[in-house]
């Protein structure tokens, strides 16, 4: 239950619901069917995007007036969502736990592999931003727009190390 809790606070921290953490833990560690754990993880990750949702309802965007929730983007994301469920949901009802659990592992490593490559290359990002700042005494850019440009990352970087 603690690994459960841990893997959930981070997944939810990190901006992803945390199904590829919480079915391996479901299967392996609770001994559940591949039947039960897909259901009981969505529940989970329901509970985790709820909590998420209620603590940045009012929270403000750093740089417009406005709140930080884009609410238009649910009306093209949900129709869509509702439908991949009600046909993972038809499948998971079909199909044999071992073919399910095969699936699961392949979108979990395409998954894997596509975060660490974005977090490899958001890290070069960072870095080279952060020894840009480090190393220019004189801030020399070819226009304002690239000046505001570079000094908006640097202040997202510098806001998320803080948090």
């Amino acid at each position: 239950m603690i690994l459960i809790f841990i893997g959930s606070a981070l997944s939810n921290a990190g901006g992803i619901g945390g199904g590829g953490l919480l079915i391996p833990i479901l299967l392996l560690m609770m001994n559940f069917d591949t039947h039960e754990a897909i259901p009981i993880s969505k529940l989970m990750i329901f509970t985790g995007a709820l909590t998420s949702f209620i603590l940045g309802f009012k929270q403000s965007h750093p740089y417009r007036n406005a709140i930080t929730i884009d609410y238009n983007i649910p009306f093209l994301i949900v129709p869509c969502l509702l439908f991949g469920t009600m046909v993972g949901v038809s499948v998971n009802k079909m199909m044999p736990p071992w073919i399910i659990l095969i699936s699961l592992t392949f979108v979990l490593i395409i998954n894997t592999y596509k975060t660490l490559l974005k977090a490899r290359n958001l890290q070069i990002k960072e870095f080279n931003l952060l020894d840009f700042n480090k190393n220019s005494k004189i801030n020399k850019f070819d226009n304002e727009q690239q000046k505001n440009e570079i000094n908006k990352d640097l202040h997202l970087i510098e806001n998320a190390k803080i948090k």
